[in-house]
């Protein structure tokens, strides 16, 4: 049991999977020592890497240190769960890929600080020792330093966005409008927030609409007010800015009755109902 921790008088056994944990994550250490080992004392040579070529011997020195750094993080994780019985098997793969990760992680930052040690405001290692220091701390610090170079990412490669626009496509300014709602259509590109109709002629609360992936809204706005020229305001809400834009259109009333309609029941009389027979 850790400091400070209660003694149940019982021992609770560590999982069997911290054991294979620790046995993995020494073997991962040994080899990148080794080959660490071996690259400086040139034994590479001809195979991988020369000692007499900096730029490859400290790439190698990169992986195998931030292997070895990701190796630590694993390894301290692990006795750290269990050591609060709350070890959870179900991250098994997350520490399996520790090692790899940061191998890769480590060269990663070898070859930013390289090329792009002015932009990130870094100076590259030039020693054996100080890539090496580098890259374990990297490889520690996996998590961090993937967050890192996604903002980098995003900074290089930002993509610019269409500034936000709202258009109303339904109802056409000056369109004459029948019944008793009309249909709101709105191309609301890079909206955000909540999209919203009103008809300030109506006294009636807005009406959200409901819109696609690609920002097309629509919604049925009721008109219950008399006929007449009316307005629909439309507002889109976008990050801290609020896009507004209206249309003029003609409400003609109630929809009328279509012409030679069925006459309504009890104004005609069928056979038999006061006719001759």
């Amino acid at each position: 049991m850790g400091p400070g921790m209660p003694r149940t008088g019982s021992r609770v056994d560590p999982p069997a999977a911290v054991w294979w944990l620790a046995a993995y994550f020494s073997c991962c250490s040994f080899l990148a020592l080794w080959l660490s080992l071996l690259a400086r004392a040139g034994a590479l040579g001809g195979v991988f890497v020369s000692s007499t070529d900096p730029t490859l011997l400290h790439a190698l020195y990169a992986l195998c240190w931030g292997a070895l750094g990701a190796c630590l993080n694993g390894a301290w994780a692990a006795a750290k769960h269990c050591a609060a019985r709350d070890f959870d098997e179900s991250w098994n793969w997350w520490y399996l890929a520790k090692p790899p990760m940061g191998a890769i992680v480590g060269l990663a930052v070898y070859v930013l600080s390289k090329g792009l040690g002015s932009f990130l405001g870094m100076a590259p290692a030039t020693s054996g020792l100080g890539v090496a220091a580098v890259a374990l701390v990297a490889g520690f610090a996996t998590e961090r330093v993937t967050r890192k170079i996604e903002d980098v990412s995003k900074t290089l490669f930002a993509v610019s966005e269409p500034p936000p626009t709202l258009t109303i496509l339904e109802p056409v300014s000056g369109q004459h409008v029948a019944g008793d709602s009309v249909r709101v259509v709105v191309n609301a590109i890079g909206a955000g927030g909540y999209v919203r109709a009103t008809c300030p002629q109506e006294s009636m609360a807005p009406v959200d609409l409901v819109c696609s992936q690609g920002g097309l809204c629509e919604a049925l706005l009721p008109l219950v007010g008399p006929a007449g020229p009316k307005t629909i305001r439309v507002t889109a809400v976008v990050g801290a800015q609020v896009l507004t834009a209206e249309a003029e259109f003609e409400h003609v009333g109630p929809t009328p009755a279509p012409a030679g309609g069925t006459a309504p029941a009890g104004d005609a009389a069928g056979p038999g109902e006061g006719g001759d027979t």
